[in-house]
């Protein structure tokens, strides 16, 4: 069997907005396959193209070996009459409009408050559905669950460590020297402009929040930025041996080395 898509590009007739743009891929054999990418990137609208719900996009679609595509999902849907600032006014209580635009804010929808909900991507629907709901948004904090934080590690290899051990501590001092400057809180402003130039979309405010939940994370329990918490590294490994992500266990503790 085989799904072949080639230059296909759409965009919603009603408002002009392109989602698809000469995109090209081949599908091959049975098995699973996930499209991931932003809100509003245009994984639904492409679903509804495989599956014979949309019409009008340009490039070709070709099937070989199936003979259906179902598509399926779960959505709240909201009224298509009125645009969605009007509507979240409308469901709003008395006295929580600080958070309504707080929540508007954060999920990015400055700009569609103007759009009718039937415009919206999916994932455009499912923030606007989160927003009614009045629900705060939070960042998750592994440690809160009993999981203790392991990430941004440095792995080379024995040869390099033995070979070329002061490339090896010069790397190191510098990048731990960088995560220590952009976790100061001193430094915030300065360390959103170098973000903002690599990530032009996300908004300011939402950024902030991100590095303030990001500092909480790094600098966790008050341990030093660049510190080798081995139980961290014991109970991940366990956790990838029991969901079968690796096959037998390495004692990951013999290949850790404190500076």
């Amino acid at each position: 069997m085989q799904l072949a898509c080639d230059n296909l590009s759409f965009q919603y007739p009603d408002n002009g907005t392109s989602v698809l743009d000469h995109l090209s891929f081949t599908i091959q054999g049975p098995g699973f396959h996930a499209v991931f990418g932003p809100s509003g990137a245009g994984k639904t609208s492409l679903a509804r193209i495989i599956s014979s719900g949309i019409t009008g996009y340009k490039g070709s679609l070709r099937l070989k070996k199936i003979r259906t595509i179902l598509y399926t999902y779960n959505m709240e849907r909201l009224p298509g009459w009125s645009n969605i600032g009007s509507l979240l006014q409308q469901v709003t209580p008395s006295g929580r409009e600080s958070l309504l635009e707080e929540l508007i804010t954060v999920f990015d929808l400055n700009d569609l408050m103007h759009s009718r909900f039937a415009q919206l991507s999916m994932g455009q629907q499912n923030r606007v559905n989160l927003i009614r709901e009045g629900e705060a948004v939070y960042f998750f904090n592994p440690s809160a669950f009993g999981v203790n934080f392991v990430a941004n590690s440095i792995i080379t290899s024995k040869k390099m460590v033995q070979e070329q051990p002061l490339v090896v501590e010069k790397f190191l001092t510098a990048l731990l020297q960088g995560w220590e400057a952009a976790m100061n809180q001193d430094n915030e402003t300065e360390v959103l402009a170098a973000v903002k130039e690599l990530d032009k979309n996300t908004a300011d405010k939402i950024m902030k929040k991100q590095l303030a939940s990001t500092r909480k994370l790094v600098l966790a329990e008050a341990k030093k930025i660049g510190a080798i918490d081995v139980l961290a590294w014991q109970q991940t490994e366990a956790i990838m041996l029991q969901a079968g992500q690796i096959k037998r266990a390495v004692q990951v503790e013999k290949y850790l080395r404190v500076r």
